[in-house]
């Protein structure tokens, strides 16, 4: 098995995260309105579905049920547009059982929410409160573990066992570069550069386990790989935060951090996994 290989075989996983840096970009402009941002979303007919979905959740409905895509829009706000698409785009790709991992159907998103909100709860506190800066961190936080999916299905297609003869111990980015030559990190960030993300979304990805060795973004890379430490935390302490950082420290150096405030950054990002939690309570 090769990266290249791996990544001319996604045919049937879908492409809806393609949407995000453009979506990212209109709504940097003054003249983009409902339209515009509908005519983008429609290309995908999955996610124009699950946005008008969430335009029904409780945290958006009205008296009615919204039955058109722009009338979701609408009644989400451009506030919150973003932050719904990108939930839409990446549960359709996510959500899904992943055995190779062990992940049952949901984990693997509960994962991946839980570090979109850390990471853009860091960006917030720590680099920019520039809206095009934390969507980025959340997009990036979403996006992170990708990879486990192209590996996942790319093993199921195939009729590969990757653990052969040996325990089921999990399948750690150790053990991945051991039996593939790559890690998901970066089988995940070179889907995200197929798909045209930027470099400032897909190098975060790919260096997420060696944040000081990225040749560019390092803050960000840094950012993902205290998002993904705290993600753990969370998942095997059950929503409690950690009381003390047992990672590298120069890592928190590296954006200027110390251990105090990056813990109190934890607590925050529970108040706003919350909030994205409360956005799929269907009304």
């Amino acid at each position: 098995m090769n990266l290249k290989e791996v990544i001319n075989n996604t045919q049937n996983l879908s492409p809806a995260p393609q949407v995000l840096p453009k979506l990212q970009n209109l709504l940097r402009s003054e003249t983009a309105d409902i339209v515009d941002i509908g005519a983008l979303i429609k290309v995908d007919a999955c996610l124009t579905a699950e946005v008008i979905r969430l335009g029904n959740c409780a945290s958006f409905s009205g008296t009615s049920l919204c039955h058109s895509l722009e009338e979701a829009i609408g009644r989400i706000g451009f506030d919150e547009v973003y932050s719904v698409v990108s939930l839409a785009a990446t549960s359709i790709v996510l959500d899904g059982e992943v055995p190779v991992y062990n992940l049952k159907a949901g984990e693997l998103w509960e994962h991946s929410v839980t570090c979109a909100a850390v990471m853009e709860t860091l960006m917030l506190r720590l680099i920019s409160r520039e809206t095009a800066c934390h969507n980025t961190g959340y997009t990036i936080g979403l996006l992170h573990a990708l990879g486990k999916v192209l590996i996942n299905n790319y093993c199921l297609n195939s009729g590969i066992d990757l653990y052969g003869n040996e325990d089921e111990e999990p399948l750690l980015p150790e053990k991945e570069k051991r039996l593939l030559g790559f890690h998901y990190g970066e089988a995940g960030a070179a889907l995200m550069k197929k798909w045209n993300f930027p470099e400032s979304f897909h190098i975060p990805v790919e260096y997420q386990f060696t944040p000081l060795e990225a040749p560019d973004h390092k803050p960000l890379a840094c950012l993902l790989h205290l998002s993904s430490w705290a993600t753990r935390q969370f998942i095997h302490h059950y929503g409690r935060t950690a009381e003390e950082f047992d990672g590298d420290p120069a890592i928190l150096k590296e954006i200027g951090c110390g251990e105090r405030e990056f813990l109190e950054c934890l607590n925050q990002a529970k108040d706003r996994l919350q909030e994205i939690r409360e956005l799929f309570v269907i009304a």
